[in-house]
């Protein structure tokens, strides 16, 4: 099934492939006004009122009862495929404030853009490379320089991101 303010998706398709047990959207009239609605068909009639064709019993899933008139074959649109929830919501607001919607979908367009560019920019301090144990001796490059005479590395310095040489 699905919920009020839910939106669905419906396939065109002829009466006849309508059975019970369906969720169909059809073109009804309210109060002199065109609606379109979405309803279970409970029961497949063919005449309602001694009138011949096909007809369907509907009903609201969160209705108690069926609908007081069947839906005329004429009147079906299609059948729903696939729920999507929330979405009708959405799109009712979108269209009762369109210019807060569109402003509201372009700063979170923006935000969401400005925090993958954000989170994946290249580091300026890439992570720090393994240390050596304390009091090891660092090999130094060039004349002049050996083992004996390396200088020390200090690791307290280390915590704060450099180290000292003497």
């Amino acid at each position: 099934g699905f919920k009020e303010g839910d939106a669905i998706v419906v396939k065109k398709i002829p009466p006849e492939d309508v059975a019970a047990g369906d969720i169909i959207t059809f073109d009804m009239k309210v109060n002199n006004q065109n609606k379109r609605n979405s309803h279970r068909v409970v029961k497949v009639l063919d005449q309602w009122n001694g009138e011949p064709g096909l007809f369907f019993v509907t009903k609201g899933d969160a209705n108690n009862g069926a609908d007081d008139k069947p839906v005329p074959g004429k009147s079906v649109i299609g059948k729903k495929i696939l729920t999507l929830p929330w979405l009708g919501r959405l799109m009712r607001l979108a269209k009762a404030y369109p210019k807060t919607f569109i402003a509201c979908s372009a700063a979170l367009i923006l935000g969401l853009l400005v925090m993958f560019f954000w989170l994946s920019r290249p580091r300026k301090n890439p992570a720090p490379q393994a240390l050596p144990a304390p009091g090891a001796v660092l090999p130094q490059i060039g004349p002049g320089h050996s083992p004996q005479n390396a200088p020390q590395y200090y690791p307290n310095d280390a915590q704060f991101g450099y180290g000292t040489a003497e």
